[in-house]
């Protein structure tokens, strides 16, 4: 079995060092950082903020990165595109996730309903990537499994870990239609995790099963560089 290692930002003012464990047969990342912040969540999840020279500032859940400053813009500039979030008919969207605020940061015409678990990342996202909660927006602080939803959204993100991909995907989805938390037409949109993952192919027939659902879907490939090979990301319609 043979590894290689990638390092990033490798500074001598910038000492700290984080493995991320996310790897397959061929493939490891080391992250070189300056720890500017760590906090244990709700939930019991280690979250790391690091500043990066030529990353900027890095998000870390137990140690699997969630965001850089430098291309988070790419990130979340795809699931805009891919649900429309930015279309003038956008009333109601609803986020599962996002915790560092990313959605905040663009001017959408309707109205956002947060559903994060964490205020521990939440602050994070405020302190230290430009969150601004004070913005007219719902905010729901519990986990995704007791949301319920009373009236119909016109397009759904689920911005969420990989945890979530491994372990509840299908479920989640499944209620999304089922209970109808977006109207007909409407647009469900999630990340499929990085390519270079040792779990990405089951994943994928994960969401080949999910794609199932709805009445049309595609996949599509972005490639952010603080991930080191393209994200997938999935659209489906309802």
């Amino acid at each position: 079995m043979r590894f290689e290692s990638i390092q990033v930002g490798v500074d001598e003012r910038y000492p700290d060092t984080v493995v991320d464990f996310v790897r397959n047969e061929s493939f490891s990342v080391v992250y070189k950082f300056r720890l500017l912040e760590e906090k244990r969540t709700e939930f019991g999840e280690v979250v790391k903020v690091g500043e990066s020279p030529h990353l900027g500032t890095l998000l870390f859940i137990d140690d699997d990165i969630q965001m850089a400053s430098s291309d988070h813009h790419l990130y979340h500039e795809a699931f805009i595109r891919l649900a429309g979030l930015d279309g003038p008919d956008m009333e109601r969207i609803l986020v599962v996730g996002d915790g560092d605020g990313g959605f905040t940061r663009y001017p959408f015409a309707g109205k956002i309903t947060y559903v994060e678990r964490s205020r521990v990342i939440m602050d994070l996202g405020e302190r230290f990537f430009g969150a601004d909660w004070s913005a007219p927006r719902e905010i729901i602080l519990r986990p995704f499994e007791e949301l319920r939803v009373e009236e119909p959204f016109d397009a759904m993100v689920f911005a969420l870990t990989d945890e979530f991909n491994r372990a509840g995907a299908h479920e989640a989805f499944r209620r999304a239609v089922e209970e109808d938390w977006v109207k007909p037409g409407g647009t469900v949109v999630s990340h499929c995790g990085c390519s270079l993952t040792p779990y990405h192919r089951e994943v994928m027939a994960e969401y080949g099963r999910i794609a199932g659902l709805f009445s049309s879907h595609r996949f599509e490939e972005v490639p952010i560089p603080s991930f080191f090979a393209p994200l997938t990301f999935f659209a489906g319609t309802v």
